[in-house]
């Protein structure tokens, strides 16, 4: 077995199987229960570690921006747009041993672009939302032997769609993700790859000035290479700080996830909030552990609609 050496990574080193990490999950298709509407920026870097035994290797790497809006449109109604990556394939993996080095590159995933329509009422609400999905992954496979270096080069496009529906009766929120494919294309061939059903069950109560939040997940994978797994949330709101604890083991088998999520949030007079926020994940597999840290800025503008329509 060649040892493992250097990871260099933007997303996971797990990404290297199936469609990559899965960063779809925890998604609900509501807006906030708010008779404002708004406009949402997030930037997040992020510091990743591997270690292996004794070994430690890391990177740095600053995402895409995000971006979300949800506007007011006629009694309760609001329309809501935005993206976000929902599949993550990069990584740079460096192996050896006495004759044989290896290094991997992979960059891409899949996007998705999604636009919806939320109705409040003042006992909850519904929500119903459609996705563009698309994107394009490179992978470059070097293989160096004494003087000898071979390369091979793979490239891979994505476009489907995928749809969700929810509703909200006032502190349980309910939510299906469904009929989700994209089609693979390569310079040869195309396929049909379905994504996961994903059912989405969260209970939001109020204990005098503190708010717990409990989302509980179940994704439908086909196929005996993927598992189905369980996920859940546990967040609790004080004022303007929230604390999240998140398991979620993968689509993969053996791959466990624990994440924990500390935000502050800073009101802005008239305009809206900043959010800053710290992520720390830990992935697990086998001998191999993965540490992630997230510091992520997120700008809320939620009083623009309000002005305009005075």
């Amino acid at each position: 077995m060649i040892p493992l050496l250097l990871l260099l990574v933007n997303a996971s080193i797990f990404s290297l199987q199936g469609l990559g990490e899965d960063l779809g999950v925890y998604e609900l298709p509501f807006v906030s229960s708010s008779k404002f509407g708004r406009i949402q920026f997030i930037i997040s870097p992020e510091f990743t570690v591997l270690n292996e035994s004794r070994d430690f290797r890391g990177i740095f790497w600053t995402n895409p921006f995000q971006f979300k809006i949800a506007v007011p449109v006629y009694e309760g109604f609001f329309l809501s747009a935005g993206n976000r990556e929902r599949f993550n394939q990069n990584f740079d993996l460096y192996a050896e041993n006495s004759n044989l080095r290896i290094h991997l590159l992979g960059s891409g995933g899949i996007e998705e672009i999604y636009g919806g329509v939320n109705k409040l009422f003042p006992w909850g609400g519904f929500a119903v939302q459609g996705s563009y999905l698309f994107g394009k992954n490179t992978e470059v496979w070097n293989y160096f032997i004494s003087d000898y270096t071979i390369a091979d080069t793979f490239t891979m496009t994505y476009e489907g769609f995928i749809f969700s529906a929810g509703i909200r009766l006032k502190i349980v929120d309910i939510a299906y993700e469904f009929l989700g494919s994209v089609t693979q294309k390569d310079d040869t061939s195309s396929s049909e790859i379905d994504f996961p059903e994903r059912l989405s069950i969260g209970v939001s109560p109020d204990f005098k000035n503190i708010r717990l939040s409990l989302l509980f997940e179940h994704s439908f994978w086909e196929g005996d290479e993927y598992l189905s797994p369980n996920r859940f949330r546990c967040t609790i709101f004080k004022d303007n700080l929230s604390i999240s604890y998140s398991f979620n083991p993968w689509y993969l088998s053996g791959v466990q996830e624990n994440r924990l999520d500390l935000n502050l949030n800073i009101p802005i007079k008239k305009v809206g909030l900043v959010t800053a926020g710290l992520s720390n994940w830990l992935r697990c597999r086998g001998s191999i552990r993965e540490f992630k840290f997230v510091p992520e800025l997120k700008f809320t503008i939620r009083e623009l609609f309000a002005r305009r329509r005075r």
